[in-house]
């Protein structure tokens, strides 16, 4: 294999989209640009076999708006922005993955955690390890999630969301907003002009001519209204925070290194049921600090777990 320092460029004909895939043991980052092609910059790439690049360390992409790009085993964290005419697939990704103002986006198994912003088309997630954070329903989104999910939608066109979560699931939408479809989790709360509710199992919703069809169901939770929410409020700070323990263990668990051992009341005070202050989460990020600095957390599981508590 030949390595060196250099960058690639290759043709996208908009008239025939041709996929371009993407091998990377490191950061990618993924900007629109506004030539015909898809360049590739990094430290290390190999000459690329037809349309497919192999890459390590930083690597840096240029794209087409209409670009289709395949990301495969991809060490990340991963910051795609800007393919609003274009597709990305996503297959055995580490994250955090952050995705914004694409048409389509449909990925495989990935160790979250996952953003998505501004997703028009199509969104399909056939496996998050971690937590989902949309902003904005695309038209259609569909995702299996092992952990905690939180969407949020000023506007809705009948659009259709099916999720399944094996913790909380928190859906923001406006008040007025006419919903059809189905719920079922151990605690429902639903709190619409048309309808609310709070109860356990299996809730149906109808309407004649809905906004938003949904299906989805939990292990936990289920809210869906027009309450501004954090992962607090959907977990406890306890459950949120052991959480985060326990995906940062698998992901160090996955390298030459032994799981970390954190626990939850290490990072948080106690008491899980009492309102957490600014005081609370301060305390967390400088407990987050200390673990970077003593060596129990690598750069990359401080940055996530910084990240995570910056998103509660």
């Amino acid at each position: 294999m030949n390595w060196s320092r250099f960058s690639v460029s290759l043709p996208v004909d908009p008239q025939r989209v041709e996929p371009v895939a993407l091998e990377v043991a490191g950061p990618l980052q993924v900007r629109a640009h506004d030539q015909a092609s898809v360049v590739v910059r990094g430290w290390h790439l190999t000459q690329p076999a037809e349309r497919r690049v192999h890459a390590a360390g930083l690597v840096r992409v240029r794209a087409a708006p209409y670009a289709v790009l395949h990301l495969l085993n991809v060490a990340g964290p991963v910051n795609l922005a800007g393919l609003t005419q274009g597709q990305v697939r996503l297959e055995n990704v580490a994250g955090p993955v952050r995705v914004q103002h694409v048409a389509e986006v449909y990925i495989g198994e990935v160790q979250g955690p996952l953003r998505a912003v501004g997703v028009r088309q199509h969104f399909r997630l056939e496996e998050l390890a971690g937590w989902l954070t949309v902003e904005g329903l695309p038209q259609v989104l569909q995702a299996q999630v092992d952990g905690w999910a939180r969407l949020r939608a000023t506007a809705l066109a009948g659009q259709q969301v099916r999720l399944r979560a094996a913790w909380s699931v928190h859906v923001q939408i406006p008040a007025q907003a006419a919903v059809q479809g189905r719920i079922e989790a151990p605690q429902i709360w639903v709190d619409l002009d048309a309808q609310t509710h709070r109860g356990s199992g299996v809730l149906v919703l109808r309407a004649a001519n809905p906004d938003l069809v949904l299906e989805v169901s939990s292990d936990r939770a289920v809210y869906l209204g027009p309450q501004p929410s954090t992962l607090l409020d959907m977990m406890g700070r306890g459950a949120f925070l052991t959480r985060l323990r326990r995906w940062l263990g698998r992901r160090s668990g996955a390298s030459a290194k032994a799981p970390v051992d954190v626990s939850a009341n290490e990072l948080a005070p106690s008491s899980p049921a009492s309102p957490a202050s600014e005081d609370d989460w301060a305390a967390a990020r400088r407990r987050v600090l200390d673990l970077l600095a003593t060596g129990r957390l690598s750069a990359k599981e401080a940055a996530a777990l910084l990240d995570a508590l910056e998103e509660r």
